[in-house]
């Protein structure tokens, strides 16, 4: 797949179709045992809204407790902590834009599949904008209870407001004189900027689901983040969940405490405060 060939797909005269929690064009899907598994065993919930346009091929997607075949010249919208397919499955194929839309930029990264192997072809960002701000206020909007008209036109608001921003991102591609074109290295700090403001912010998220939004392999992140930070993105979380324990400790319930360093239970939390604790500890009597 040609770099190239992208505005062309993305300059479509064709209306996208929208999948969402809040709203579908196309119906949902049963699978057999066997995928519904692999489905189940590569569920994913983050605190980041995300966007998946299907360019060519086609891909297999959850959301939430439904699945979906999502055909080119379509729009899965994933909400907030919605879960959703993360990764390929054997069947998936084509060209895919992953957009995410983190607090002050949107990434987009262009991913070509075939048989469920992927690699990312380009990567971006936009930065925030009233265009930005209006969708995650029409989306906040689509996803709550309202009159069956006025949700209509909450849905076509949303198709104008993602075409806009598909627009921009193919200028971006098609005229590159338009913005200044970073290095590979300056791409990969800007990048790796973005994902660590996202972990100060929710102080939480699994390596996986990091590499994706930046547009990396696992591997090829975690060696970049390193790199740039001087940390493993596991001991970087670690940090910043320290660093808010300590202010906040004693001030709060432990169930919102918990949730605020990024843990899904209590439990959680108390599994990593002990084993935080007993490594401190170890590291005392090695002293």
């Amino acid at each position: 797949m040609q770099e190239e060939n992208i505005p062309n797909l993305l300059f479509t005269k064709e209306q996208y179709r929208l999948i969402s929690s809040f709203y579908s064009d196309l119906p949902d899907i049963q699978l057999d045992d066997e995928n519904l598994e692999w489905h189940k065993q590569h569920g994913e919930q983050h605190a980041y809204r995300e966007i998946l346009l299907v360019l060519s091929g086609s891909v297999v997607q959850q959301l939430n407790d439904l699945f979906y075949r999502i055909p080119e010249h379509t729009l899965l919208l994933v909400n907030q902590h919605e879960k959703h397919t993360i990764g390929y499955s054997n069947d998936s194929e084509g060209l895919h834009c992953w957009i995410v839309l983190l607090p002050g930029e949107l990434l987009w990264n262009f991913a070509y599949c075939k048989k469920g192997e992927y690699s990312y072809i380009k990567r971006g960002g936009l930065p925030r904008s009233e265009l930005y701000n209006a969708l995650e206020r029409c989306w906040k909007n689509c996803s709550s209870v309202m009159p069956e008209l006025e949700k209509k036109a909450c849905v076509s608001e949303i198709h104008g407001l993602l075409s806009l921003i598909l627009i921009s991102i193919g200028r971006q591609l098609s005229n590159p004189q338009r913005q200044p074109q970073l290095s590979s290295e300056e791409c990969a700090r800007s990048a790796i900027q973005h994902v660590a403001a996202y972990l100060h912010e929710n102080c939480g998220c699994s390596e996986k689901e990091m590499a994706r939004m930046a547009g990396y392999s696992q591997v090829h992140f975690v060696r970049l983040f390193q790199r740039h930070t001087g940390m493993t993105p596991k001991k970087y979380i670690n940090v910043i969940r320290y660093r808010k324990y300590a202010e906040l400790k004693g001030k709060m319930p432990v169930k919102q405490l918990a949730a605020i360093l990024g843990f899904g239970s209590s439990s959680a939390f108390a599994h990593w405060l002990s084993f935080d604790q007993a490594r401190i500890r170890k590291q005392n009597r090695r002293t």
